[in-house]
């Protein structure tokens, strides 16, 4: 029996479109994310600005943790470099 795999991927946004578009994706991700075969568990994140802890949301930084049912599913679901 293969064992869970969990990923935790981190993204960076520079610009003002591209950190509305992941803003939107908070929302939206979800039915992509639900449809993908082998994904047990997922959680959308985003961060706070500055060091420890703060309330007030870095609209530039972004997480998606991921729960595989095994190693294949996701290296299947992140792009080959």
């Amino acid at each position: 029996m293969a064992a869970n795999i969990t990923t935790l991927t981190f993204f960076k946004y520079t610009n003002w479109l591209s950190k509305i578009w992941a803003f939107g994706m908070m929302q939206f991700a979800h039915s992509y994310l639900s449809e993908q075969s082998g994904i047990q568990f997922y959680k959308l994140m985003g961060s706070g600005k500055g060091k420890g802890f703060n309330p007030f949301p870095d609209w530039s930084t972004y997480a998606l943790l991921i729960v595989w049912k095994d190693e294949k599913s996701a290296n299947d679901f992140f792009p080959k470099r």
